[in-house]
């Protein structure tokens, strides 16, 4: 009964802030987080620990600390944040590992075990359960050992060891009903179900479901409730009842956008794109598909694998530093006593023989000890140095390989260039040997090795150029790109480096801007300076302020998405970075939410007086998709009548049906009708469907 739970909490927290106890406001802190992170609202869950985390330091309270720490990772784990999940929990453990709080630790490896689960690293996992369950056994504690078990039948799940999974299962249960955990007993049955619905006994499976819904539903768990109804919707997917399974999964979703669960969002965005393509909603398919998918990137992305990772090697090299600094003080104690009992000798006339003695056996074991200590530093010194000479290799081994497989195919792809007239071939091949010259020469700027071949050009030549590499992505996208320039300047510049900066930026900006929407080059010379600025603006989604300063970044990527046929390798906008410092120029990005972005640079002029003033104050060149409804002659017209209604029958998501419509008219040879099939074909490809809508309604 969450709702009663918190009218005390907060009757009581009413009391300790009257008193001014600061102990027991903390305290209400913690139980009211806690009653939010039940309820499924972790911003707020997260708002109270962080309170109450904030009065532990100020009292000292280390135990408390690393209480909060622990809830603070917990909330994290549930948004998806497995990084900052698994930087508090390691905070909690040095702590916990300090005050030598065996329950602590155990809790803290039992959930640095779950962040491993998560990003698919179960023999990591499996070690960390393992580790939480010796320490449990020792302790007792029953309801910690049932929740090992559980987390250890999970991971036997994973790894397709059916059998052993349900037998950790069971032994949970088994505990949990001796407790009388409800909500531990709801969350066995679910486990359960799913091993039933693996092995295909798909009734047992059910029977399980329903028992923990049942429970979830009696305690408020909403978390419980929301995976029972996404394991529904897949038990019901496996059967091919896909109207139930369509249903409980849209429940799933729902509830877990409300709690804001990351992975059940996942898990059930997943269900629903497969249970809508089975219904024939496929544009209710697709929108649930690309859900699933940024959920799924954001989750398991490379970046946050390297996150983890390197907490864990941080908190391994804390650890053994902590370990040498106790070894010091140590030795450090030692030396204090022996100046103490020489000390001692030398104001103890009568007893000096005696004491020397005894003096001299100490010096000599402090000395073999010593030598000892010293002779293992010196070996793991030389281990250290071992290990790191070998990585340097391997870097430099991974450097080289990689310099020589692009570089490899680079000819075959100049080849395929040269041989194809199909535009989609041309475009898709230009793009990727752009994406294989940006490494190389990544690599170049990075070992200092790129030589520029610099000349003075016209800053129109070098548009022009990029335009056209990327024609094919504008008529398919229908976009409008709009140059401005208020002179014919000239620039000296490297001309292939440069042009490739361009269509790196226009690639981008294309990618990023909606169909129909529109791209602007402005071009003007800087106010009392010896370069030229371009600025290159966009109409799409913008980009969050704090990720201004991480799009130039290698291998930075803000979503992983699709243009086209082109897809982004992060590294884009690393080149366009290294070759405008090379010229001594200057790149940069500004850009506000939903309301588009504009990328800017500033290029050296030409010293030489080669400048060609026009006679107009501005020069204005629009380029857009081609409007294929100008050229049509009524005969066209007349012809298309007949097959018009068939494809107004159809939206833009049904490719299949529309396509067949096409294949089946007789074009013959002329031009205009084949650049009408052409351009309906672009706006289907990016579902376009305003666009399509046009070129149908003649």
């Amino acid at each position: 009964d969450y709702p009663k739970a918190l009218e005390y909490y907060q009757k009581s927290l009413k009391i300790d802030e009257e008193l001014g106890d600061k102990s027991g406001i903390s305290y209400c802190y913690i139980n009211i987080g806690s009653i939010y992170k039940s309820q499924g609202d972790y911003p707020k869950a997260l708002e109270y620990y962080q309170k109450s985390l904030k009065i532990k330091a100020e009292l000292g309270d280390k135990n408390g600390i690393s209480h909060c720490y622990n809830n603070i990772g917990i909330i994290y784990k549930s948004q998806g944040d497995y990084s900052k999940a698994l930087e508090y929990y390691q905070k909690s453990l040095k702590i916990d590992e300090k005050l030598g709080n065996k329950s602590g630790i155990s809790y803290c490896y039992n959930n640095i075990g779950i962040i491993y689960r998560f990003q698919g690293d179960y023999f990591k996992a499996l070690e960390y359960y393992q580790k939480s369950l010796k320490i449990k056994e020792e302790l007792g504690d029953k309801n910690g050992i049932s929740y090992c078990y559980n987390n250890i039948g999970i991971i036997y799940k994973y790894q397709g060891d059916y059998p052993k999974a349900l037998e950790y299962y069971q032994k949970s249960l088994k505990i949990k009903e001796e407790l009388g955990n409800k909500s531990g007993i709801s969350h066995c049955y679910n486990n359960i179900g799913n091993i039933y619905k693996y092995q295909g006994n798909y009734p047992k499976a059910l029977e399980y479901y329903q028992k923990s819904l049942k429970i979830s539903v009696e305690t408020g768990d909403k978390s419980i409730e929301t995976e029972n109804y996404k394991e529904l919707g897949s038990l019901y997917l496996k059967q091919k009842k896909i109207k139930e399974a369509y249903n409980y999964s849209k429940k799933a979703y729902i509830m877990a956008e409300e709690i804001g669960e990351a992975n059940l969002l996942k898990g059930s965005s997943e269900i629903l794109a497969k249970s809508c393509e089975a219904l024939g909603l496929y544009k209710e398919a697709y929108k649930y598909h690309v859900i699933f998918k940024t959920m799924n990137d954001s989750l398991y992305n490379e970046e946050n694998v390297k996150k983890i990772t390197g907490l864990e090697y941080q908190y391994k090299y804390e650890k053994e530093k902590q370990a040498t600094k106790l070894e010091q003080q140590k030795k450090d104690a030692i030396h204090a006593e022996e100046e103490k009992r020489e000390k001692t000798v030398r104001n103890s006339f009568i007893a000096g023989f005696i004491l020397m003695f005894i003096l001299a056996l100490v010096v000599l074991r402090s000395f073999l000890q010593k030598r000892k200590a010293n002779n293992i530093l010196a070996v793991q010194k030389e281990e250290i140095q071992t290990i790191n000479k070998k990585l340097i290799e391997l870097d430099h081994f991974k450097e080289g390989l990689t310099g020589m497989i692009v570089h490899d195919l680079k000819n075959p792809l100049t080849a395929i260039l040269g041989l194809s007239k199909n535009p989609e071939v041309i475009q898709a091949g230009g793009s990727m040997l752009n994406m294989v010259l940006d490494i190389l020469e990544v690599q170049k700027f990075e070992n200092a090795e790129m030589k520029l071949q610099q000349s003075n050009v016209l800053i129109n030549e070098i548009i022009s150029k990029a335009l056209h590499q990327v024609d094919y992505l504008i008529q398919q996208k229908a976009i409008t790109v709009k140059t401005i320039i208020s002179n014919k300047f000239k620039v000296n510049i490297d001309f292939e480096i440069i042009t490739r900066v361009f269509i790196n930026l226009l690639t981008n900006a294309i990618k990023y801007t909606p169909n129909n929407g529109r791209i602007t080059i402005n071009i003007a010379e800087k106010k009392l300076s010896d370069y030229i600025e371009i600025r290159i603006s966009d109409t799409g989604p913008g980009i969050p302020k704090n990720m201004l300063n991480k799009v130039f970044d290698r291998f930075s990527q803000l979503e992983a998405r699709k243009s086209g046929s082109v897809q982004s390798t992060g590294l884009g906008l690393t080149f366009c970075k290294m070759a405008v410092e090379a010229h001594r120029g200057q790149i940069g990005v500004e850009s506000k939410i939903n309301s588009g972005s504009t990328f800017w640079m500033y290029l050296p002029k030409s010293q030489t007086d080669e400048i060609e003033q026009l006679e107009i104050a501005e020069e204005i060149k629009t380029i857009s998709f081609k409007d294929i409804k100008s050229n049509l002659l009524e005969s066209d017209i007349e012809f298309l009548t007949p097959h018009l209604s068939q494809l107004k029958e159809r939206t833009v998501f049904e490719y299949s049906d529309i396509k067949t419509i096409l294949d089946k008219i007789d074009f013959g040879e002329n031009m205009h009708l084949q650049e009408w099939k052409k351009q309906i074909e672009n706006a289907l490809k990016v579902c376009n469907e305003e666009r399509y809508n046009e070129l149908i309604n003649i």
